[in-house]
């Protein structure tokens, strides 16, 4: 198969792969086991992750389909806006983490600013759509449940990355 074409079929792949983790995010409740309103473990943004380290154009591809194809699949404008912000916000500290700091940081640490971001994303739209200062309360939980998920995500990186190859 010709290279141009093997990548683009690997990151329709991975863009497949995101949706499919969004979805059994979407419908697995992991808010029984941690009681904050919202939480999720993130765990399509382990594939983001993956494929930054390998290339940032596939992993913007991948982030972005992620994003719009949960609309239409999960519906609701206010839900778009969050993930948006989170993952715009969430894309961009992946990219300067692994861009700057790749040898200084693991998986883990990737993933828990990935994770940080997005949530602060999350919380930029909140204040955006409420138009009031009060979702900012929930900003030390938001921390919180970022370095859970980010340290989950970024252990789950490491197992997946030694079972993988290392191209795109």
């Amino acid at each position: 198969m010709h290279s141009s074409a093997k990548a683009v079929s690997r990151c329709a792949i991975y863009c497949a792969l995101a949706m499919v983790f969004s979805y059994i995010e979407a419908i697995v409740p992991f808010y029984g086991a941690v009681r904050l309103p919202g939480f999720k473990l993130g765990i399509a943004n382990i594939v983001v992750l993956y494929v930054m380290k390998r290339s940032r154009v596939h992993a913007a591809i991948v982030a972005f389909c992620k994003v719009a194809v949960s609309f239409f699949i999960f519906g609701g404008a206010t839900a778009f806006m969050f993930s948006l912000c989170g993952g715009v916000l969430s894309y961009f500290a992946m990219l300067v983490s692994v861009s700057f700091f790749d040898k200084y940081l693991s998986n883990v640490g990737h993933s828990v600013v990935g994770a940080f971001f997005h949530n602060s994303g999350q919380l930029v739209a909140a204040l955006f759509l409420i138009g009031s200062s009060a979702a900012l309360s929930y900003y030390p939980f938001l921390i919180i449940s970022a370095v859970v998920s980010g340290t989950v995500c970024g252990l789950i990186l490491n197992i997946t990355e030694r079972r993988l190859p290392h191209e795109i």
